[in-house]
């Protein structure tokens, strides 16, 4: 069973460029929400050994990705602290769908029609798909980029 999963950061990024773009919790978090399941049938890095649940490398990459995600939202919020509320909140509802799908990963059994849904759109988890992860990284740094600049000069 592997962790199909988009990075936590690609996730995070795109939940803090809603949060930056329409600036308003009630719309802005369940566009990042539903970001989530877009970015989920974009191809991502996957379907190898050590992205399986209990391999001794997937918590050290699970961690990884936690510390990436967390410095860069910790940054974005700092550039931005007047938005840090809606920043912190759809980078959280941008990742929810995967928190939610822990009970899958742990038992290795899609128990609902979110989990089974969920796991079906992901169509291609490959290593190659780094190479589109990396690329939509560095879409949103800059496109967040922008958006802070914005931000401060209106």
């Amino acid at each position: 069973m592997y962790n199909n999963c988009m990075t936590a950061t690609n996730h995070a990024l795109t939940g803090a460029a809603i949060a930056l773009a329409v600036q308003q919790p009630l719309l802005a978090a369940p566009l990042a929400f539903f970001s989530h399941f877009l970015l989920d049938i974009i191809p991502h890095f996957g379907g190898t050994p050590i992205y399986e649940f209990g391999h001794k490398y997937f918590l050290y990459i699970m961690a990884g990705d936690a510390l990436i995600t967390i410095n860069a939202i910790t940054l974005i919020c700092f550039l931005s602290p007047s938005l840090a509320a809606v920043i912190i909140l759809c980078a959280l509802c941008a990742v929810l769908p995967d928190i939610i799908l822990f009970t899958y990963y742990t038992s290795g059994k899609p128990n609902t029609w979110f989990h089974k849904t969920h796991l079906k759109i992901q169509w291609y988890e490959h290593p190659p798909g780094a190479i589109v992860e990396l690329s939509y990284a560095i879409l949103m740094s800059t496109v967040i980029g922008i958006l802070l600049w914005r931000t401060q000069w209106t």
